[in-house]
């Protein structure tokens, strides 16, 4: 296209009513022919309207508007738009748009704080774009030049940047204002000024904003102008006391402290506030309380109400913790501590503990099932009347994307039982009920379309939303042809990699093809929540079809459909498939395609029947992958083909259940990328997981990695989902501890170690029950076995050792004494001994081939906790 202005579309400008510009597409070609001569001419409604409408698809258009709003022609476009605008506005040279924004004083007076106020877009936010900028040329130095020139107040812009990160912006977002904060270098003085925004952001959901917010509190402290009043302090501090990071919570307690020191009188209620952290995840944090409250255990004496609250909250508190705490409390615990002395002492306090905690308890074992059989959902049940049909499509789409939702509404279509329903949007449709219905039905799908067409989402939602309005007759193009390949047209050729939504697309155009033929069927249907099909489904299928080539298919997807048939398929069905399609012996062409599929398929299959259990499906699918003749391999690529969309990454898990190992592989992979290159945070990632949490695939080798990833994730979402998948399959028996003990083991010694993230999660998943608790203990224990081969492999000094293993020895020290166990595995036992220095050489290992020593970790955490476990008995 042109990148000059187009003489029919200044026209049109020109003449055009505000209604008539409304209704037209405006893109970025509009936006170069609406100059600033053409708006002079315009009507002042119609300008606004196209000004709002160019403003939301071409962040470019800024600088005319800026030109426009300075002439009086019209007013600021939708704010949120107009920021996003405003941040692209800046071409990465400073000084070129210091003197753009100086030119036009009402954005510095008053626009530029609008920067402070929206959060913007997934490119265009001050965070994303200042990433990318190069030094001294950022969106940061510009504003710091502005305010050091007194052209945007100092003060007003300390104060705007911490009421931006009280507006719940997303973590990597919010970062830019705390640093930009920070860079202002603001004195004690002015950090007095803002101490109740500072106290505000102690309750912030962002984690890095806490620390940011304690930090400037700490500045404030150290300047001793103004001491922090415990009365001040105390009502906002408590948050803080619950944040994930150690050093966090440690530093809330730490100003407390000081607080309680300089008002005595305030001391109880200091103690009060405090005890909220004994419920804290780290064991650090409640041994700094320990010490606070070990200081004023004479308050803690006569105070009933804080004796009760360390009393409540001991089942949170590390069990090597607790007998100190229920001592302060003048309690009694039934958890026995270690502390790592002469074995004789230890066995005592085990034999103590032991008569407290029922026989039932300490029998407790975690046994995984012997087999991992695939979990293929329940049945789908076809929507069979109109009425029924469009109210479930109301519903569906107003809510988040459902794949199984999608499917049945899909399939009601597909087999004829909506036929009704077809083209209703036609003059001869009358006043029926189902017309009534149908009505606001079409028009809000063209409004959903429409919307994300200006948006640019063309994922599997878009094409459920085209194909429903076609079916009702509601698309402005007949030909479902040209109406779905007016917005995307998928070119088929050699170089051609379709993603799930390509593949999903050409099955519903396909199913609007048939309409056309009267072909009421559906070869690709899925017959359970799971995604999978069975013979019978399928043989029915095929006994329907025509006997000869004239059956209807998109062409996008013709030569895969024999393999996104297999797809839904388990493995192990497939030879008994390809006996029933020699015993029927049907002629229609997909059936002759499907045993030509089978036998290629088959071939692979059998060469590998004697391997893993575990890796077989792996290893049938690389080998099938690598034929890029083959159609099979269009399946792979599209599970790898990248995509922001966790719909169409849910979809292509439904679409191809069989294919499991490889998608969860391929989700591991993702993640770690996460994990290694601290990318922004993509929620698409939660698809991955979506399969094992909603019960619905195997726990295969590959489930087991990825969720061993996840273990090691920030993002709240992927953390959630992870927990909640360890979880269920504990409950189900079919999380195989050794499989993901010995995967943590690897991970722990590679570029994405994490082992404070795995701890926090699995100290989750352990507190669920004692069952879970021994499940973890043992996921720990194969951990460590790993560890020791790992160490003998690279025993290089300091990289020996994993960083932060004392997270996950600690918690494998808590697991142990709430179950009443000891090391159970020599392996583990061997790595422990190494590691706290009472076995100078390591003896061979089990499994292990090589007998270097294990170094000693000097000094530190982890040595005195290996030594806490060894004196388990």
């Amino acid at each position: 296209m042109s990148s000059y202005p187009e003489p029919e579309i200044e026209q049109f400008f020109l003449t055009a009513t505000a209604a008539q510009i409304k209704k037209q597409r405006l893109n970025w070609e509009y936006s170069k022919s609406l100059t600033f001569e053409v708006a002079k001419k315009m009507q002042p409604e119609a300008l606004q309207i196209a000004v709002d409408g160019l403003s939301g698809n071409d962040p470019f258009f800024v600088k005319e508007v800026i030109t426009f709003i300075d002439a009086g022609l019209c007013r600021q476009p939708p704010q949120e738009v107009y920021v996003q605008g405003i941040i692209r506005l800046h071409q990465y040279n400073k000084d070129e748009t210091l003197t753009f924004l100086k030119k036009y004083r009402f954005l510095v007076e008053n626009d530029l704080w609008l920067l402070f106020q929206f959060e913007g877009g997934q490119e265009l936010s001050l965070a994303a774009y200042d990433k990318f900028s190069r030094d001294g040329h950022r969106w940061e130095d510009i504003l710091d030049i502005l305010s050091q020139e007194g052209v945007m107040p100092r003060a007003k812009m300390l104060k705007a940047s911490l009421e931006a990160l009280n507006r719940g912006f997303i973590q990597f977002r919010a970062s830019w204002f705390s640093r930009f904060h920070e860079r202002l270098k603001p004195s004690p003085a002015e950090r007095i000024e803002l101490l109740d925004d500072y106290l505000s952001l102690l309750a912030s959901p962002v984690p890095p904003t806490v620390s940011f917010a304690l930090a400037a509190l700490n500045e404030i402290e150290k300047a001793k102008l103004k001491p922090l009043e415990a009365e001040r302090l105390f009502p906002n501090i408590q948050p803080a006391l619950m944040a994930a990071s150690k050093t966090t919570a440690q530093g809330a307690l730490a100003l407390i402290e000081k607080a309680a020191a300089r008002e005595p009188q305030m001391r109880p209620q200091a103690l009060q506030i405090a005890a909220s952290a004994l419920s804290h995840q780290n064991t650090d944090v409640q041994k700094s309380l320990l010490k606070f409250m070990k200081a004023n255990q004479a308050l803690i004496a006569v105070d009933p109400a804080l004796q009760n609250a360390i009393k409540e909250n001991l089942d949170f508190v590390s069990p090597a913790l607790q007998k100190d705490f229920a001592a302060l409390a003048g309690a009694q615990t039934a958890v026995a501590k270690s502390e790592g002395k002469a074995a004789a002492s230890n066995a005592a306090a085990l034999e103590n503990a032991a008569e407290k905690i029922s026989v039932e308890d300490i029998s407790i074992e975690y046994l995984a099932a012997d087999s991992l059989s695939y979990h293929q959902g329940e049945a789908i049940a076809t929507i069979g009347d109109a009425q029924t049909w469009l109210e479930s499509t109301l519903a569906f789409i107003e809510a988040p994307f459902d794949v199984v939702q999608a499917e049945r509404i899909i399939q009601a279509v597909a087999l004829g039982r909506v036929q009704a329903l077809h083209n209703i949007n036609g003059a001869s449709a009358g006043s029926t009920s189902e017309a009534k219905t149908a009505k606001p039905l079409i028009k809000r799908l063209q409004k959903l379309i429409e919307r994300r067409v200006q948006r640019y989402e063309y994922g599997a939602p878009f094409w459920v939303l085209t194909f429903l309005l076609h079916f009702l007759g509601g698309a402005e193009i007949a030909n479902a042809v040209d109406y779905f390949n007016k917005f995307s047209q998928v070119k088929i050729g050699k170089e051609t990699t379709l993603d799930g939504a390509d593949i999903f697309k050409g099955r519903l155009l396909s199913i609007l093809l048939r309409l056309t033929e009267g072909q009421s069927l559906d070869p690709l249907k899925a017959e359970t929540t799971g995604g999978f099909t069975n013979i019978d489904a399928i043989i029915d299928n095929l006994k329907q079809l025509p006997a000869k080539a004239d059956y209807v298919c998109a062409a996008s997807i013709e030569k895969l459909q024999p393999y996104l048939v297999l797809a839904r398929l388990p493995w192990t069905e497939h030879e008994k498939l390809l006996s029933r399609l020699q015993i029927e012996k049907l002629k229609a062409p997909l059936a002759l395609e499907l045993e030509n599929a089978l036998a290629v398929m088959l071939a692979v299959e059998r060469k590998y029947q004697s391997a893993d259990g575990l890796e077989r499906d792996m290893l049938v699918v690389k080998e099938l992958a690598q034929d890029s003749s083959c159609p099979f391999a269009a399946l792979t690529k599209a599970i790898k083909q990248p995509t922001y969309s966790i719909e169409t990454l849910d979809l292509t898990a439904f679409t191809m259940p069989t294919l499991s190992a490889f998608f969860f592989d391929e989700g591991a992979k993702e993640c770690k990328r996460i994990v290694k290159w601290s990318e922004v945070s993509d929620l698409s990632k939660a698809a991955y997981f979506h399969p094992l949490a909603k019960g619905l695939a195997p726990y295969s080798e590959r489930a087991h990695f990825l969720l061993t990833v996840g273990l090691l994730q920030s993002m709240p979402e992927l953390r959630a989902l992870t927990c909640d998948c360890l979880v269920d399959a504990i409950d189900r028996q079919s999380l195989q501890t050794q499989i993901i003990g010995a995967k943590l083991g690897l991970l722990l010694y590679s570029d994405i170690s994490m082992p404070k993230r795995a701890a926090t999660l699995l100290e989750e998943v352990a507190r669920t029950s004692p069952l879970h608790n021994e499940a973890v203990r043992q996921i720990l224990q194969f951990s460590l076995d790993r560890c020791q081969f790992e160490a003998n492999e690279k025993s290089d000094g300091d990289k020996a050792l994993p960083r932060d293993l004392a997270a996950i020895l600690e918690l494998y020290l808590n697991c142990s004494i709430r179950a009443n166990k000891p090391v159970e595995s020599p392996v583990c036992r061997a790595f422990l001994e190494g590691l706290s220095g009472t076995k100078k050489s390591s003896a061979k290992s089990q499994g292990a081939n090589d007998t270097k020593s294990t170094k000693t970790v000097k000094g530190g955490k982890a040595k005195e906790i290996a030594k806490d476990l060894l004196a388990l008995t």
